[in-house]
């Protein structure tokens, strides 16, 4: 067995580059190179590359299809680009060898395609950040704008300060990979700016910068975010997904990697650290109050645990976590977390999150249970108590 051979035998899903070569010449295949006999034997990933009209997506998985390979394979002896020019548009492919660890690997990403269209979200996360940030300064660079009176130039603390605050107006009510001229417009009139004809200026001004955040703000931010990825690099170990959400009305959403009792197991772990209000640590005074309402209503007589055997122990602890869900970073009210999604695709996804951002971000603040838009007027909801934003009550859901 060669130094490059898989150490288990990987049974084919692929069709061999020869296969797809003799299909493709009765068409209008052209080929940039002739493969050798050696070449016509190796198997085609079933993705194919176009790189003169790839979206991000695309882009981000065939290039990390060829992170992964090159990962395993440095020198390319057991995979390679083949490029292939064609009426509609040129197109790549990727080559791997048959029974080698680089076929074993390109096996796996295409299992993990199959399920699930995003390969590597922070790669394309990031890609989508890179684009939308390089057409917003391109944006901004075509236009005449003056902040407090002087004119926005690139790298200046005020060009910064306005690409800030556009980025925040823009994706807001939704994330986004590009903007053009007429959004950044729209978003310039909504943060105050107006246009002077006479000189095709945008005029306006920011408020002054704010302290940074306190911690309680930034936790009360992240709970309040549409969606939280937890554990993206689990999707190299598992197909299984769940979009778990915590609160009496569903505040937080987290989305976890991992069959359901692991899954759980690290939202808590991310709760206990992020969001301690969703969680009830074992050491914690709410806890002990739980025992001591069990002990009292079981056990009246007893004034300490010290009076108490083993088994009654037990039976209070069983009483007072009867409504709570264990893990090991700590207990969760039973009623106030649920599965939202299993196994969603992509697809499923951005629906959810759309909704989400409808609620939260697109006119203001919105009330989880009356969907109605908190303003800082507070008008119509003075007898709220529950909702996370503005303290509605299941009574008054619509």
């Amino acid at each position: 067995m060669s130094a490059t051979e898989s150490t288990e035998s990987t049974e084919s899903t692929f069709a061999t580059y020869g296969e797809h070569i003799d299909e493709g010449m009765r068409g209008t295949l052209v080929m940039f190179e002739r493969p050798s006999d050696e070449e016509r034997a190796m198997l085609v990933l079933p993705y194919t590359y176009c790189p003169n009209v790839a979206d991000l997506l695309d882009t981000s998985n065939w290039e990390c299809i060829k992170r992964e390979l090159n990962a395993v394979d440095q020198d390319g002896n057991d995979h390679k680009v083949a490029s292939f020019g064609h009426w509609a548009t040129a197109y790549d492919l990727m080559l791997v060898r048959a029974g080698s660890k680089a076929h074993e690997v390109a096996e796996r990403l295409m299992a993990r395609y199959a399920n699930y269209p995003v390969l590597d979200e922070s790669d394309f996360s990031d890609r989508e950040t890179q684009a939308f940030s390089d057409d917003l300064a391109g944006c901004i660079n075509g236009l005449t704008i003056e902040l407090d009176g002087t004119e926005v130039e690139g790298g200046s603390e005020a060009y910064d300060r306005l690409f800030c605050a556009l980025s925040n107006e823009l994706t807001e009510s939704e994330s986004r990979d590009s903007c053009d001229r007429s959004d950044v417009e729209e978003a310039l009139r909504d943060l105050g700016f107006e246009y002077h004809e006479a000189d095709y200026t945008w005029r306006g001004s920011l408020p002054s910068d704010e302290p940074p955040p306190s911690r309680e703000q930034e936790r009360l931010h992240v709970m309040q975010a549409p969606l939280v990825v937890v554990n993206p690099s689990e999707r190299d170990y598992t197909d299984h997904r769940f979009v778990l959400s915590f609160g009496a009305v569903g505040t937080t959403h987290l989305l976890v990697w991992g069959h359901l009792d692991d899954a759980l197991e690290t939202a808590a772990e991310w709760l206990a650290e992020h969001a301690p209000g969703h969680i009830m640590a074992h050491d914690s005074d709410e806890l002990q109050e739980l025992f001591n309402e069990a002990m009292g209503e079981l056990y009246p007589e007893s004034e300490s645990i010290d009076d108490l055997d083993p088994e009654q122990v037990e039976r209070c602890q069983e009483q007072a976590t009867a409504d709570l869900t264990y893990t090991e970073a700590g207990y969760l009210t039973s009623y106030e977390w649920f599965i939202t999604l299993e196994n969603p695709t992509r697809s499923e996804l951005k629906s959810f999150i759309s909704e989400l951002a409808e609620r939260h971000y697109s006119d203001g603040p919105v009330c989880d249970i009356t969907r109605v838009t908190v303003a800082d007027d507070t008008e119509g909801h003075s007898n709220c108590e529950d909702c996370v934003v503005c303290g509605a009550t299941p009574d008054d859901a619509y």
